[in-house]
Parts: C-alpha cells; sequence; structure tokens
C-alpha cells in the first residue's frame, strides 16, 4: 500500500512518567522515501495529564504547530469531550449541556448498570435536528442570550418541510415556523416501545454526504428472529449523526439563521459572491462562526452476536427504520456501539478549523476477520494490494490519474492506468467485480437516478487504508493510550485511535511525497475517516465535488476543476479555502487553496457560503433517513420508486450544492 513514506514497524517504548504529565513515550523508526532511507530522530511525547477541559488551541498556535502538536491536541479534545456529562436539567439557562461532570473521573460513563444511559460530554451537545428543525423554532427555544437560547432543554427532534416564499428576485426564502411537524411514530413488528424523553444519540443520517452507503460485513445481512432489542431493517447499515455545541447554537439561534429565510440568504450570497468572483473583501454581512464552535460527526452500528460489548464505547441510540408499508420513518431505541468520530473545531489560530478524526482499532478486517490494524494504528496483518476490491482508478477532466502513488496526479498515460477508450471524464474506474464483505467493510455508490444499485450483500470491500496512519500519528496515539492507562481509564479507551489531523491549510502543490515533511503528508492532505469518508471521492478528496448531468450515470464527481453545471465544462481551478490576501496575492482578492480531506471538503461549504458547516448549509431537516430491508431495495429500482425511500431529498440537494461551491 501506498503511504506518505515507507517504514519499518516504529519501536514505540513506554518511558518514566513526569510530574504534570499522563505518560513519556518514544519512537524511532527506519523510513525510506524511495531513494534513500534514513533514521527517523527518536523523539518524547509528553503527553498532558487527563483534563475534562476542551482545549481552546494548539500551544503557540495552529501555524506554528507540528504533526505531533498537533495529535495531542486532537486527543486532549477526544478525552475531553468523552468526558461523562453533567446530570442533564432540561432547564434552559442551567449550563448542564455539553458541560463536564468534574465529580467523575473519565470512563466512569463506561461501567455500572446504567452505561447506556449516562451520556458523555459530545453526546449531548444539540443533534443538528434541534438546532435546524425541520418547522418552528429549535425545541426549547427561547430569545434570550443569557439563558442561551434554550439550549439546554432536553432532546426533542422535530422533522418536517418548510413552507417557503417566493421573492421577485432571487431563491426562494424558507418560512418560520413554516409547516406542521412529521409524525415519527415507534416502529412495530416488533414493537419499539413509545420513549418520552428521546436518546441523546440520534442517527438520522444513512449515507456518507448522499454519495455512497457504509456497511459492516462483520455482521448478519437480516436479522432472522428480530426482537424490541435487536431488530433492524439493515443491521449491516452504518448510520451517522451531526451535533454542534453551545457556541454554535448560540451563533445561529442569535442570528435566526435555523431557517433559511432573508437574514441566511443575504450573508450566504454575499461570502459566495465574492469567492467566485474572488473579491476581498466580502461584502457584510457574511457567516462567520466564531472561535469556539465546536461540531461532531460520528458513525455507529450494531454490535456482531461475535463481538463483546465491553470492547466497545456503547450507548443507547435511536435509529430508523421504515414503517411498515408506509415510506415513512420510524424510530427504534437500541444499544450499539460508537466506530468513528469527527471533531472540528475552530480555534484563534485556526480559523479554518482543526479536524481531527478517530476510529475504533478494528474497523478494517481482513476477510478472516482479523484486524488490518492494531491499536495505535500500526499495519500488522495487512493484505497486498490496492486498499480496495475492486480497485478503484481516478480521472480527472483534464486527464490527470490520481491515487496514493501519485497524489498531485499524473498525465493519464503508461505506464499509469487510462481510462477506457470513450469514457467521458471524470471517471471512477471499477477494475473488476464487485466483492463478497465476509467480515470486510463495504460501500455501495448512490445513484439517485434509476440505474440498479450493486447487488445485495456486495459492493467495494475495504482491504487497508487508501493512505497508512503516519508513525508520529502512531506514537501520539501510543502516549494517549499509556496515559490513559496509567489513569486507570477503562480498558474500552485503547481501542480508540487517532487517524490523522488537520490543522492548517496546504495546496495540493505543496505535498510532500517523501514523507520528510510532516506538516505536509499525503495522508494529512487527504485525511479521511475509513467509516465516515469511505469511496474513492471522499478517501482522496480534492477541490470541489460536481454534478455532471449528462455523463457517468449522473453521479457526482470530485475535480480540480471548476465546473459549469449548465455545459459540464470546466471553467478555471477548483479552490476550497478562501483566506485573506498575504504574500504575492493582491490585497483586494483572497488567498485560494486546494485543500484535500476533511479540510478541503468542508471547505466548499466555506466557498457556498457557510463557514465550513455542512450542518448550516443543509439547514431544516425535513425527515430522518431511515432504511428499508435490503430485499425492497434490490427488489425496485430508484427509478420505478423516484428519488430512493429514506433519503432526505431536500437536504442532500443542498448538501450537493455545497460541495459545489454554491
Amino acid at each position: 500500500m501506498a503511504s506518505d513514506m515507507k517504514c519499518g514497524s516504529p519501536v514505540i517504548a513506554p518511558l518514566r512518567a513526569a510530574a504534570g504529565l499522563g505518560a513519556v513515550v518514544a519512537l524511532a523508526a527506519l523510513c525510506c522515501d524511495g531513494t534513500a532511507c534514513y533514521a527517523q530522530a527518536e523523539t518524547a511525547i509528553r503527553f498532558p495529564t487527563l483534563s475534562s477541559q476542551l482545549p481552546a488551541d494548539i500551544p503557540g498556535g495552529a501555524g506554528n504547530a507540528t504533526i505531533t502538536d498537533a495529535a495531542v491536541f486532537a486527543w486532549q479534545e477526544f478525552i475531553a469531550l468523552n468526558w461523562p456529562a453533567a446530570k442533564q436539567t432540561g432547564v434552559a439557562g442551567s449550563q448542564t449541556r455539553g458541560v463536564p461532570d468534574n465529580s467523575k473521573r473519565f470512563g466512569d460513563d463506561s461501567s455500572g448498570a446504567n452505561q447506556a444511559n449516562q451520556p458523555v460530554v459530545w453526546e449531548t451537545y444539540r443533534s443538528k435536528v434541534e438546532t435546524f428543525p425541520g418547522v418552528g423554532d429549535p425545541p426549547g427555544y427561547v430569545n434570550d442570550p443569557t439563558k442561551d437560547y434554550g439550549f439546554d432543554v432536553g432532546p426533542a427532534y422535530v422533522y418536517g418541510t418548510r413552507s417557503t416564499t417566493s421573492p421577485p428576485n432571487g431563491p426562494p426564502l424558507q418560512n418560520n415556523p413554516g409547516g406542521s411537524p412529521l409524525n415519527v411514530p415507534p416502529c412495530q413488528n416488533p414493537a419499539q416501545s413509545a420513549v418520552a424523553t428521546p436518546a441523546y444519540v440520534n442517527l438520522d443520517e444513512i449515507t456518507q454526504i448522499g454519495l455512497d452507503s457504509m456497511l459492516a460485513g462483520v455482521l448478519p445481512s437480516s436479522i432472522k428472529k428480530p426482537t424490541a432489542q435487536n431488530a433492524n431493517a439493515q443491521p449491516q447499515l452504518i448510520r451517522f449523526l451531526a451535533k454542534g455545541n453551545r457556541t454554535f447554537y448560540d451563533y445561529v439561534a442569535a442570528n435566526t439563521f435555523w431557517y433559511q429565510g432573508a437574514a441566511f440568504v443575504t450573508a450566504k450570497s454575499n461570502f459566495n459572491t465574492a469567492a467566485v468572483n474572488n473579491q476581498y473583501p466580502p461584502p457584510q454581512p457574511t457567516i462567520a462562526l466564531p472561535a469556539g464552535t465546536v461540531l461532531v460527526k460520528a458513525a455507529w452500528r450494531q454490535l456482531a452476536p461475535s463481538e463483546n460489548a465491553s470492547s466497545f464505547h456503547t450507548k443507547t441510540v435511536r435509529f430508523y427504520d421504515e414503517g411498515a408499508g408506509t415510506q415513512t420513518a420510524c424510530y427504534r431505541e437500541q444499544t450499539w456501539a460508537l466506530i468513528a468520530l469527527h471533531i472540528i473545531q475552530k480555534t484563534p489560530t485556526a480559523p479554518n478549523f482543526i479536524f481531527a478524526t478517530f476510529e475504533y482499532t478494528s474497523n478494517i478486517l481482513n476477510q478472516n476477520g482479523t484486524p488490518v490494524e492494531n491499536n495505535n494504528g500500526a499495519e500488522v496483518k495487512a493484505p497486498p494490494g490496492d486498499a480496495m476490491n475492486p480497485r478503484l482508478n481516478y480521472f480527472d477532466v483534464n486527464n490527470k490519474y490520481y491515487s496514493p502513488d501519485q497524489p498531485k496526479g499524473v498525465p493519464a498515460q503508461p505506464p499509469a492506468p487510462t481510462p477506457p477508450s470513450g469514457a467521458t471524464l471524470p471517471l471512477v474506474q471499477v477494475t473488476g467485480a464487485y466483492c463478497k464483505p465476509e467480515s470486510s467493510l463495504y460501500f455501495q455508490d448512490l445513484d439517485l437516478n434509476g440505474d440498479p444499485v450493486p447487488p445485495a450483500n456486495s459492493g467495494v470491500c475495504v482491504k487497508k487504508r487508501y493512505f497508512a496512519i503516519p508513525p508520529q500519528i502512531q506514537q501520539v496515539n501510543a502516549a494517549a493510550h499509556a496515559a490513559l492507562s496509567s489513569y486507570g481509564a477503562p480498558p474500552i479507551w485503547q481501542n480508540y485511535k487517532l487517524v490523522n489531523v488537520q490543522w492548517q491549510p496546504f495546496d495540493i502543490s505543496d505535498i510532500d511525497t517523501s514523507g520528510k515533511n510532516s506538516s505536509r503528508l499525503s495522508s494529512t492532505f487527504s485525511l479521511a475517516n475509513s467509516v465516515v469518508e469511505t469511496d474513492n471521492t471522499l478517501q482522496q478528496f480534492f477541490g470541489g465535488l460536481f454534478y455532471y448531468p449528462n455523463a457517468n450515470n449522473g453521479l457526482f464527481f470530485k475535480s480540480a476543476f471548476e465546473i459549469d453545471p449548465n455545459t459540464s465544462k470546466s471553467t478555471g481551478p477548483a479552490f476550497n479555502i478562501y483566506g485573506p490576501p498575504g504574500g504575492q496575492v493582491p490585497p483586494n482578492q483572497f488567498t485560494r487553496t486546494n485543500m484535500g480531506g476533511c479540510m478541503g471538503c468542508h471547505g466548499r461549504a466555506q466557498r457556498g457560503g457557510t463557514d465550513f458547516s455542512f450542518t448550516l448549509s443543509g439547514g431544516p431537516v425535513a425527515q430522518p433517513e431511515f432504511a428499508v430491508p435490503t430485499t425492497a431495495v434490490q427488489a425496485t429500482a430508484p427509478a420505478a420508486r423516484g428519488f430512493p425511500v429514506g433519503f432526505d431529498k431536500s437536504r442532500l440537494e443542498k448538501l450537493h450544492a455545497a460541495l459545489a461551491g454554491r
């Protein structure tokens, strides 16, 4: 597998603990860049004492940080956000949601008879539908900043389709309250008991931003004898949530951005128009989230019969299936496992946010069920060959071929792969038959325009990462795990690891493929999580995401070029980070960057005018996304059913528009 640098297995050794430090570890490795080998210097990681206090910034500033500094910061975020939450009161202004219980130790939520109902800090953040309800004000909203606009009121999930008003000029404006709530009842057959207070973990997304669905082959494809405790229309389907902290909610509520009325549309358009025309500064008002904004995305799934719940962080979750014969959602609540957590935070020195992503250690399995990586992220039993089965080759509109070996792209000609004769570009070329997943993770790209999806229980299997976790991140993982062990945290937390972190943008042309510049690694540029961003487009994201109505079956593809939606022709380079002028950039223009991975992807939301937040660009949530039985999906093609049942069409269209930078 290609990676940023080819290194021997790192030697990670615990050293003595120091005052105020959770653990100290050292790492050394022999690394090769393709032309020469050199000894990577042994360094010591002094991991801070575990704290419930969310770090406000990287010490010394993001611009001066090393990959190690950024990784330690990411782990401090992870620990603080997974601290047991304060007892919830449900009272506006009580300062209980998103707040740690400092009378408890880290991990106290992971034991005891009621652990499934003891949330950690980030789990008490507001779910996206609590900030952006389908209709009406946010649940518990009070027009009083001293009470944080009702942030602390208990969870309530109000879906529905907002009415709109069309002005003489400009896009339709959403109304408030704007309609009637959508009834989402408990599921039946077997019956889910009605729940008065919903679970804080609300899994109302079933796709990776509408590009593909992610599935876990370790789970059975169907439940043979369903009960209220295990019923699930698609047991292998991984479900997602998005949440925002108090700072995010207060900003949205103070500006009445929870619906897309005149105030929202004007502020969004001001920045988007300026970015499209490269005119700095943009006219005011614009959307500018404050420092201290934290947004999280998480992936959860059921446990397989062979898995032990004591190896995972588990909680009561709410997820959604199709009500019997209704083509609308019903809810179930069960105890599920956390398998991935994204954390993004805007800090005073990181206006483009700091992006960190964590995973459960055994997400990626060989076909025989053995883990591909160890707890610190080193490959231990990685299979040979490509990261995906079948192999996926990507060609951009300019006939450039991109791969882990060529993250900057090379002309698509021998010896690089070439697209099929007469193929319309851009193209993801599938070279081989769809896999049979067995124990593997696998995904199925969504075609929302009528072509059949791959056969049930098949797709593209994940064999390993396109870009291996770099040794520097492995080193910090080892230090964090040592600190957790020294502290006495429950063993489950040894099973979560940092994949990588992005703390400053850099252009695709600045990738250091030798691996010597650890601030410019290919793996950092292409930051992705194996269960949150899995397909080729998201694993190696750059530029923007565009809809090609006359090519490739009407799918969405990334490109390093802006695409005219009317002609499907390129109109110039696609940028996704827009900063103030500096260096050689004229004072009336943006500093523009083609960044990759999570930061680059969210940068398209910035270009679209919502400051790196897809949650904000998506707006009100019309319905929870829900699963239908796999047999029903296969039996009836999307063309016959219209837009596939279970998806929030209006929200996905807004997300795709944001990825296109609109």
